[in-house]
């Protein structure tokens, strides 16, 4: 069988980080979604600059979800 969540403590680049606006851990209000880069560091599309930023991954509640695509 095939887990494809992991764990913070377990990114590795290439995975996938899951956000949702509404801090409440529920992952079927997922509305963003970013690339693990590595170093604490993730690869998404930044709405409020209109492009794709490489930019620290912060830690807050909002994250809801991290992924490996298999």
């Amino acid at each position: 069988e095939h887990n494809l969540t992991v764990a913070k403590e377990s990114l590795q680049p290439g995975d996938l980080v899951f956000w949702s606006h509404k801090p409440n851990g529920r992952y079927m209000n997922i509305t963003h979604v970013g690339i693990y880069a590595g170093d604490g560091m993730v690869v998404d599309a930044s709405y409020s600059k209109g492009k794709v930023v490489y930019r620290p991954l912060f830690d807050n509640d909002k994250q809801v979800l991290y992924g490996r695509p298999q």
